[in-house]
């Protein structure tokens, strides 16, 4: 069964699907910047993988290629640090 830090980081990462699909970035970002620290607190490193991917997705979106590009290297690293690469 996942922990409560699990489940409220999962919540914030599809909350903040929903607001960049809206357009909504700033809140999408909050969100993100959200489960990104309660993951890294918890030592989830898979949340903080996607936390990552999704603020390097954010970036983009808003024309910030230098660090959305720095976002998903840290996502890959994260991700292979986890042993998955699905990131």
């Amino acid at each position: 069964m996942p922990s409560g830090i699990e489940l409220k980081g999962r919540a914030e990462m599809l909350s903040a699907t929903i607001r960049m699909h809206r357009g909504e970035l700033d809140d999408a970002h909050r969100l993100l910047q959200r489960a990104l620290e309660r993951w890294q607190a918890g030592g989830d490193r898979r949340g903080v993988a996607a936390a990552l991917g999704g603020l390097g997705l954010v970036a983009h979106r808003r024309g910030q290629l230098e660090p959305a590009v720095d976002h998903y290297r840290l996502a890959i690293a994260a991700g292979r640090a986890a042993g998955d690469l699905r990131v």
